[in-house]
């Protein structure tokens, strides 16, 4: 009867040590490069053209440069000090070419990211095909063989929510594409 409670001890005193020491091994990873998947990846806030945490700041397009997050995403205009949603995405296709969902979060008001699509859509080439500014504002925009959709959303810790979600035209959809008039 002693050797078995003796036996239970040591076991269980097994067991604390491994508890213990299961943080201290994964501290150790820390210095490997190990590192858990982050959900969201920021623009370099210290990169010319961004407005580090000024929400008053007129919005501008961010220089990224020391992201390489963005660079697949020069077809369109993001703003300065914007992130990746990363939870929120799901793109196909890179460059000129990618289509799916663009999920980012901005530090600016939601009307201050409206004005700034309005504003810098066309400088990326972009024609407008509707607006609707709202609670939930929507915008639509055309170039090439690819339609996009722009849905902002205000946060209610504060900034906004934008998504881009890019999709091909059909050939056979002739209500989206300009007609030409000779």
């Amino acid at each position: 009867m002693i050797a078995n409670s003796e036996t239970g001890r040591k076991n269980r005193c097994i067991g604390w040590v491994a508890v213990l020491a299961m943080p201290l091994l994964l501290l150790g990873c820390e210095g490997t490069g190990f590192r858990l998947p982050s959900a969201v990846v920021s623009t370099d806030q210290s990169a010319p053209g961004s407005s580090t945490g000024n929400a008053t700041a007129k919005p501008t397009v961010g220089k990224e440069t020391g992201t390489p997050a963005f660079a697949q995403f020069a077809d369109v205009p993001i703003p300065s000090g914007a992130s990746l949603d990363l939870d929120q995405m799901l793109i196909l296709g890179s460059e000129e070419g990618w289509i799916g969902r663009l999920a980012l979060r901005s530090h600016h008001r939601m009307a201050d990211m409206y004005d700034f699509y309005v504003r810098e859509m066309p400088n990326f080439h972009w024609k407008r095909i509707t607006t609707v500014r709202a609670a939930i504002s929507t915008m639509t925009y055309s170039r090439g063989g690819r339609v996009v959709t722009i849905t902002l959303r205000g946060r209610t810790t504060g900034g906004s929510l934008i998504d881009l979600t890019m999709a091909p035209i059909s050939s056979n959809d002739s209500s989206i594409t300009p007609k030409q008039t000779n």
